[in-house]
């Protein structure tokens, strides 16, 4: 019996070495239950620029804009489907940001809130003349307020924000740089280029940013007068989800900034947002100016005084 009980504690103890080792062995080569990786993402813009090139490509620009004396009139159409994702990336992430965020902190640190527009051209171009074109970069709040709100009506500052999901629908898309026109015959749908008769000169007073056809006839129809004074424009994710209707795109007009408008602004290079529909008669992406039925209201102050569709400036706002 005692030769018995020895031996079963000799097993018992053999299989314990031979646990204890194998435990040894999956803490060396970290083997255990699968943990959960972190999505894939993609450092690059919203209408699908890799970050390095496009921050090249921004810089480049702004080095020598001045260069250009008369330049080329010009607007991109980008069309429902990739304007539509944009939106739902950026609402997503606004969101997710929000969601992350320990419940206690109300601050609007690193929380998505809208979208730079930046002048760009070619990293080896010496003139920007024949090669400027634009890029759209989402934007976080960085924290930090902007008290003047002449210049800044969100009274925040927005940084640049290139990281985003590499799954997202938006870069499942074939071609998301927008179409671009420079006024020339082929310009079907882009009516800011052609004065009307009769413009409107009302807006639609609740919609942010809302300006009348015939000041952004006026706006669109002065630039090029002088070398580009501005290198990009901020507009709020509000604005943006509201002209995210059922429209069949949008366009984006280079345009400068009215003289009757905000004086610390006056005559600063901008961009004039116009929703399009398709047209079956001119088989083209016609500029509609037609009011939305409903409209989302943001929780940062959004100045109408003046009219205009307004964004934030650089220089002026300028966080990167």
């Amino acid at each position: 019996m005692e030769n018995y009980c020895l031996t079963l504690i000799s097993i018992i103890m053999k299989k314990l070495i031979l646990l204890t080792c194998v435990a040894f062995m999956l803490v060396a080569f970290n083997v255990g239950p699968p943990k959960k990786s972190a999505s894939p993402t993609n450092q690059i813009s919203l209408n699908g620029i890799p970050e390095g090139l496009a921050r090249d490509m921004i810089s480049q620009f702004a080095s020598i804009q001045a260069k250009d004396s008369s330049p080329l009139p010009e607007s991109v159409w980008i069309g429902k489907e990739e304007f539509r994702d944009i939106v739902t990336l950026l609402v997503k992430e606004k969101a997710d940001d929000e969601a992350g965020k320990d419940p206690t902190d109300t601050s609007k640190e690193n929380v998505t809130d809208g979208m730079r527009i930046y002048f760009a051209c070619d990293t080896s171009a010496t003139n920007p003349h024949n090669s400027t074109s634009i890029i759209l970069v989402a934007t976080k709040d960085d924290g930090a307020s902007h008290e003047d709100q002449a210049v800044c009506s969100s009274r925040r500052q927005h940084l640049d924000n290139y990281t985003h999901s590499a799954t997202a629908p938006l870069f499942m898309l074939n071609n998301i740089s927008g179409e671009i026109c420079t006024k020339g015959a082929s310009c079907i749908g882009d009516s800011l280029y052609i004065k009307s008769v009769h413009p409107s000169i009302s807006t639609c007073h609740d919609f942010p940013h809302s300006i009348s056809r015939d000041l952004a006839e006026r706006m669109v129809g002065s630039f090029n007068a002088h070398s580009i004074t501005t290198t990009s424009e901020w507009f709020d994710l509000c604005y943006l989800r509201n002209i995210d209707r059922t429209q069949d795109g949008v366009r984006i007009y280079f345009a400068t900034r009215d003289p009757n408008q905000r004086p610390e602004l006056s005559s600063r290079d901008a961009f004039v947002i116009v929703p399009t529909k398709y047209s079956s008669k001119y088989n083209a992406y016609l500029d509609d100016f037609t009011c939305p039925d409903k409209y989302y209201y943001c929780s940062i102050p959004i100045s109408l005084g003046g009219g205009g569709d307004n964004g934030e400036l650089c220089p002026a706002n300028c966080k990167q």
